[in-house]
């Protein structure tokens, strides 16, 4: 079995609370899953077998994991200590401690599940993503406790389309059992409503439901209205009250509900901020506040408003999750604070009307006086200069390193967009990530519509082009966000962390500088600045030391880049030994290749981290010759072999599925257990022990075994270090190491499938086969010994044999009278 790998369990930590212990132990269960498929996939590289047990079933892990995020306190006052009892009744004990019943549990999970139902949504998406959340928590604790799904598939389909109109949803959605499901119910919904709210919706229930059917026909069969109806000057409509202004969408700011445009919020809002307009989808103009004579009107001061969440940008617009259960709407693109002038040029006057602007409330006393200019002769010239020295710093980087100056010729899933307008990083890949941690608290806007919710934040390891070669730079708080198609760095976030950017005079490039050093430069491709992280094989040519400007052929300036030079030939040349490489350079063997002194290239402490890594091959045992104990049963060599496919059966214990091998090193004696599973291994070795004891004749000093979980832990630890035992364990993945126990396996097996054979017998009674010819193994010569028995070695005479039968022979037992 395989090393356990040592892992950082620092966002495992565990404080103490009831009410976060189910959050916690979801938490490891992901952890442990994770852990055991990145193993697997990593065996299956190798060209090796999968693993057949996962981290879930490894103590040692388990009970390294248990001590290190639980609190201390808690582990210091158990009545039993950790080492001393199994893993599983210590999962039970902290499902007594900290959690709840499995009843109160699932009372609390429905009543989530309902206060979810209640929650404000933006999208259909993100309806769909909470409800399964929590309806995927709610069956794994039933099926945990009762073996059944709680909440069925078809009864969450049914409780979310409860929440909008039937009469919006109803000739879409088809009953049946091909039609009726999660996935497809979902798609329905989202080419029905696309990123609608559900305050949107509401409303489209409530307008469309006003309508009576029999209403339209008699309408557009030329019917006549209800005489009762007061119209007045406008038209008549049979809808509720629509705002001119914001056209019913903000009917829920404020719990005003339908109104007209004298009383809607969103105008007197932005009123308030100092701007007016027609309606929200026009642009906004400054507002003159209007003065008479029969009344002083104090100035209005916009008001101080926190700025929204929601950003619109060029890639992605990012979006804070708000759980809570207020009645306020998702911030839209028309809640964001109005700018006056969007339209206007940088030399023009800033006005409050202008030619499209035909309001008749707003703008009437504005008089057209009042200018203000935008720009003085101080502005424009620090502006010049700031040009001169953008082309300057230009030219310095084209003349110095060219190289970083070369012009993208297409995208891969390696360029990086250095975005202007989005409020945070993110990626889609998860490979990138050094460090992360849970967190879903963003919502993603991308260009198309479509919206994405982050899974993690964390620090990301980019390989850059820099002036000295290959750089790794980490970039934190950069968001993980599934199925994105476009890995994004925000400028802003760049510039809030230290780094200084300057925009190159022709617009081609963006120099990105750390401490006045530049580090890496961002090229404009189709409209967008990228910054184009080096791939593996670009990272290996460089061989990550090599200067991308190397010397002059023939030329060796000093003996500082003596290494340096080594380097960049070594990888010239396919990555060669480095004495073929001194041999070719002292010897002048090719032409072009620079001279070097054989004593001076000799001294040069040479080393590529990548022919380390990519040249490794495993050791060979073949030619190695181990040594054997001259004390009898003085070292003994276990292992265990399991599971069987065909659970057998040895005496009146049933069940069993696993067995231990123990083999002396020195006389070949052996000694196997039958066992139902792994965790009886420490009591089979404690009565081996305490009967060799109890005779007196033989003394254990060494144990020697691979590193699997039944003997790498605390117990076993405890019970050699209480007798005075020396225990060894072998590599991982060298069973050459432990081949005496290893090898024992293959005959004793052999010898088993042949008794059973030959006696016609099931499969299920091996156990018994298996005891039967390991007493016939410690009664066969054996060359190694000089054609003498173990029995011999052990007791200092030849076995008698004579009772020796046939295993699975009939046999009679006769009583006499």
């Amino acid at each position: 079995m395989a090393k356990e790998n040592k892992s950082d369990f620092s966002g495992l930590k565990f404080n103490g609370k009831a009410s976060d212990f189910q959050r916690w132990k979801d938490a490891v269960l992901a952890h442990l899953t994770q852990m055991t498929n990145r193993r697997r996939v990593t065996e299956i590289q190798a060209g090796r077998s999968a693993p057949t047990l996962g981290y879930q079933e490894q103590e040692s892990y388990l009970r390294d994991l248990f001590n290190q995020t639980l609190p201390h306190g808690y582990m210091t006052q158990l009545s039993v200590p950790l080492e001393s009892q199994p893993v599983p009744q210590f999962w039970r004990q902290l499902e007594a401690d900290f959690g709840k019943s499995n009843a109160m549990g699932m009372v609390e999970l429905i009543a989530e599940f309902e206060r979810t139902l209640a929650m404000n949504f933006s999208s259909i998406s993100e309806l769909f993503q909470r409800i399964r959340a929590v309806r995927n928590r709610l069956n794994r604790q039933g099926q945990e406790a009762l073996h059944v799904h709680l909440l069925p598939s078809q009864l969450m389909i049914g409780k979310v389309l409860a929440l909008i109109p039937s009469h919006l949803w109803g000739p879409s959605v088809t009953f049946t059992p091909e039609e009726f499901t999660i996935e497809k119910v979902e798609k329905k919904m989202k080419s029905i409503f696309g990123n609608k709210s559900r305050a949107e919706i509401q409303s489209m229930g409530k307008a469309a439901s006003s309508v009576p059917v029999n209403h339209a026909a008699s309408v557009g069969a030329g019917g006549k209205r209800d005489p009762t109806k007061k119209l007045g000057k406008r038209k008549g409509s049979i809808d509720e009250a629509a705002c001119f202004y914001c056209k019913g969408k903000y009917n829920e700011m404020g719990g005003v509900g339908p109104h007209f445009m004298q009383d809607c919020p969103k105008r007197k809002h932005d009123m308030a901020l100092g701007a007016g307009r027609k309606d929200i989808h026009s642009e906004p103009k400054p507002l003159k506040i209007r003065k008479t004579d029969h009344a002083s009107v104090q100035k209005v001061q916009p008001a101080k408003q926190e700025v929204p969440v929601e950003i619109p940008v060029d890639a992605a617009s990012l979006q804070k999750l708000n759980n809570s259960q207020s009645g306020t709407t998702e911030p839209t693109s028309e809640d964001l604070p109005v700018t006056p002038g969007r339209d206007s040029t940088p030399d023009s006057p800033v006005v409050s009307s202008g030619p499209d602007s035909d309001s008749d409330e707003d703008m009437d006393d504005f008089d057209g006086k009042e200018v203000v200019p935008v720009n003085n002769a101080k502005v424009a010239s620090a502006a010049e200069e700031l040009e001169r020295k953008a082309k300057a710093f230009e030219d310095t980087v084209s003349q110095c390193y060219p190289f970083l100056l070369k012009p993208l010729n297409e995208l891969t899933e390696n360029s990086w967009v250095l975005d202007t307008g989005c409020g945070h990083g993110l990626t889609g890949r998860a490979s990138v990530f050094v460090a992360k941690s849970p967190n879903e608290d963003y919502m993603f806007t991308f260009g198309q519509g479509s919206k994405l919710r982050n899974t993690h934040l964390g620090t990301i390891k980019l390989h850059v082009m820099s002036p000295t070669g290959t750089k790794v730079v980490q970039f934190n708080n950069i968001a993980l966000v599934p199925n994105a198609t476009s890995n994004i760095l925000s400028e802003y976030w760049l510039k809030r962390s230290g780094y200084q950017i300057i925009e190159s005079s022709t617009a081609m490039y963006k120099f990105v500088l750390w401490k006045h050093k530049l580090v890496f430069v961002a090229k404009a491709f189709n409209g967008a600045y990228y910054i184009q992280a080096c791939t593996m094989r670009e990272r290996q040519v460089m061989c990550n030391a090599i200067k991308t400007m190397p010397c002059r052929p023939l030329s060796i300036p000093n003996q500082t880049k003596l290494e340096s030079l080594l380097k960049e030939w070594h990888v010239r040349f396919g990555h060669v030994n480095k004495d073929k490489l001194v041999d070719m350079m002292s010897k002048q063997l090719v032409k072009g290749i620079p001279y070097g002194e054989r004593s001076k290239l000799n001294q040069v402490n040479f080393f590529c981290s990548t022919c380390a890594e990519m040249k490794m091959r495993r050791m060979s045992y073949r030619s190695l010759h181990g040594t054997r104990d001259s004390r009898p049963i003085s070292t003994i060599h276990m292992d265990t072999n399991g599971p069987m496919k065909t659970i057998g059966v040895y005496g009146t214990v049933g069940t069993i599925r696993y067995f231990l091998s123990i083999i002396d090193d020195q006389t070949s004696w052996r000694w196997t257990y039958v066992l139902r599973n792994k965790t009886e291994v420490n009591d089979k070795v404690k009565t081996l022990l305490l009967q060799l004891e109890r005779e007196g004749k033989f003394t254990i000093r060494r144990i020697r075994s691979d590193g699997g979980t039944e003997f790498v832990n605390q117990a076993f630890n405890k019970l050699c270090k209480d007798k005075g035992i020396l225990f060894q364990k072998s590599n991982a993945y060298c069973p050459e190491e432990n081949g005496a126990a290893e090898r024992d396996h293959q005959t004793k097996m052999g010898k088993v499938r042949c008794a059973l054979k030959d006696a016609g017998m099931s499969e299920r009674w091996w156990p018994e086969a298996l005891m039967y010819m390991t007493y016939v193994q410690n009664r066969t010569p054996m060359s190694r010994l000089q054609n003498r028995t173990p029995f011999e070695k052990v007791y200092g005479k030849a076995p008698d044999v004579s009772d020796l039968h046939i295993w699975g022979s009939i046999s009679s037992f006769g009583c006499v009278q």
